[in-house]
């Protein structure tokens, strides 16, 4: 089953070392949230041990782990995550990350330029107008 979240929040936030895009039911109180987080510039060792892709967690710490993505969609409506079998058993979710984005043009319109910077090469990337 796919883990379905209808975003009422959005955050993203670049500080040039972490890329960080949020995604939950509610701002102050979420019950549902999925977090994605990219090293920018990952050392050597961050490498070695495979810190360097992208991180995700899905409604708690106990439910996340790096790499495993293998494709994001992207339309100004929806965003949809596609994940490895692994990424799947280490996150509990038996299918996708499907995300209904909310219309308002704040930190949604960031969401292209963020998630080209966040894919690098390391998964397909499908940004729809």
């Amino acid at each position: 089953m796919d883990y379905d979240l209808e975003a009422r929040h959005v955050h993203i936030e670049d500080d040039g070392e972490i890329l960080t895009m949020g995604f939950s039911d509610d701002q102050f109180a979420p019950r549902k949230y999925v977090l994605l987080q990219k090293a920018l510039k990952p050392d050597e060792q961050e490498r070695k041990l495979g810190l360097d892709k992208i991180h995700i967690e899905v409604q708690d710490q106990g439910r996340s782990g790096y790499g495993g993505v293998s494709s994001i969609r992207y339309s100004p409506s929806r965003l949809l995550i596609e994940l490895s079998e692994a990424a799947r058993k280490c996150l509990d979710i038996s299918g996708n990350i499907r995300i209904v984005l909310p219309n308002d043009t704040g930190a949604v319109g960031d969401m292209p330029v963020a998630l080209f910077r966040a894919s690098n090469g390391e998964f397909a990337l499908d940004l729809q107008a």
